[in-house]
This record gives C-alpha cells, sequence and structure tokens, in this order.
C-alpha cells in the first residue's frame, strides 16, 4: 500500500512551511552530501551538495530537511474535503503503512492528558515520542489533523478489542480530546459536537462498528484510564 502521494519534489512548493520541529530541537548549519528528495518522494533529483541543518533532541540526531520532508509528505496525504469540517493540519512522522487489505472498523477516542493543543501538536510532531492519533480535538471544537486516515497513528499502544483482534492501531482511527483526564476537567460542548461532527464524516467513509473509549482496549486492562468522565451518551445514535 502506498502510503504518500507526490510525483516530484519540484512541484511540491510549501515544503518551507512545514517547520513543525518540537521544543528541544537543536538547530546546527553542516554541509552535507545527500540525495534527499530520491530518498524521500522518489524524485530523480538528486542533491549533490548543499547546506543542510542537523537537529538534535535527546542525544538523537536528524536531519532537518529530511524531517521537513516526512511531515510535508504526510501534509499532502491528508483529505481534502474532510466532509466540509474545518481541519488544520498538524502532520505527525509518528505513523506507518496499515497492513495490505486492513478494514478500518473502528474509532478510538481518547483524552490527551496534556492540556493544549499546542501541547499536543508539539508532542506529536516530536519523533522522539513515537505517539500521534489521527485527530485531536481542542476544547473550543477546533479540530487538528496529524495523520492521514489511511495510515497508522500510533494512539493504541497495546491493545485488544472485545472480538479478540489485537494491534488495535492497525484498523482504527484514533481521536484526542484536549482534557486533563483526572474525572474534573470537563469535555464541553463545543468540542463534543465537533467529535460528532468528525466522527459522522469518518462513518461516511469507512463501514465502522466500533467507537471505543481507549481504556476499553488497552492491554493489559487497567493500563489506561482515558478518557475519564467521557459519556458514552455522547455517541450515541451514531453506529446504526
Amino acid at each position: 500500500m502506498e502510503l504518500w502521494r507526490t510525483n516530484d519534489l519540484h512541484h511540491c512548493a510549501s515544503l518551507e512551511t512545514v517547520s513543525c520541529f518540537p521544543i528541544g530541537f537543536k538547530i546546527t548549519p553542516k554541509r552535507v552530501q545527500a540525495d534527499v528528495a530520491s530518498a524521500y518522494v522518489g524524485s530523480a533529483a538528486t542533491l549533490e551538495e548543499t547546506t543542510d541543518d542537523i537537529c538534535e533532541f535527546d542525544g538523537v540526531t536528524y536531519s532537518k530537511r529530511r524531517y521537513q520532508l516526512r511531515l510535508f509528505k504526510i501534509l499532502i496525504a491528508m483529505p481534502s474535503d474532510s466532509s466540509k469540517l474545518a481541519i488544520q493540519q498538524h502532520p505527525s512522522p509518528n505513523c506507518d503503512e496499515r497492513p495490505d487489505d486492513i478494514v478500518i472498523d473502528t474509532v478510538v477516542l481518547h483524552a490527551t492528558v496534556l492540556n493544549t493543543l499546542d501541547e499536543v501538536i508539539k508532542h506529536f510532531s516530536n519523533p522522539v515520542s513515537k505517539v500521534s492519533a489521527h485527530y485531536t480535538i481542542d476544547r473550543d471544537g477546533t479540530i487538528a489533523a496529524h495523520v492521514p486516515e489511511r495510515g497508522r497513528a500510533w494512539h493504541a499502544g497495546r491493545s485488544k478489542v472485545k472480538d479478540g483482534r489485537t494491534n488495535v492501531n492497525d484498523f482504527s482511527i484514533g481521536i484526542e480530546l484536549v482534557n486533563l483526564n483526572d474525572g474534573m476537567d470537563p469535555f464541553p460542548e463545543q468540542q463534543i459536537e465537533a467529535m460528532r461532527g468528525l466522527l459522522k464524516s469518518i462513518l461516511a467513509r469507512y463501514p465502522v462498528k466500533h467507537i471505543i473509549p481507549h481504556y476499553e482496549c488497552a492491554e493489559p486492562p487497567g493500563r489506561k484510564s482515558d478518557p475519564i468522565a467521557f459519556d458514552l451518551a455522547w455517541i450515541d445514535g451514531l453506529l446504526k
């Protein structure tokens, strides 16, 4: 399955707008020789010598340009119509391909624990975190997309659904709700309305049979508690 869609790096005019670097990156100019375009987007273009930036984070070194290219490929793979929902694009590098011929039939709902959408975006844009979701919904109803729906986001972790299937990331879409997950932080009406709108949009594209909280599929049982205080009545009537 082809996860990324692009023909030529030179047709991708918005690369320099992709600058989602997590707090803590140290940017260091360095002369490098690399075939970045060929390695990352299948272009025949070759960069024989260029000035690149090396990103250091927690002792791990990344190429700034390669990191930008990976995020850009994710960005251009995002759905463009989104069923008329206003969705901001904040791509995460923390994803990969789903298994071949997989059917997306599950949506997993999460609470971020992080207090703001900005914090979530920075966390998901950090390749060291190895965590992502397809979408995050802020308290005011703002929706951010991080991973293309046909890609596998890393949101459920070790997991198993009631019918016995494991590796829930393979066949699910993950939605994060900005919430402290302390049982006291409320889920505002705007957030729930946006969630229902997004779910209706997803259900129109996939044969979804299950909408579940993260705690229901986390393995072993009790490993996760989110989303605490989420009222399952908020998803009533969506599945038919």
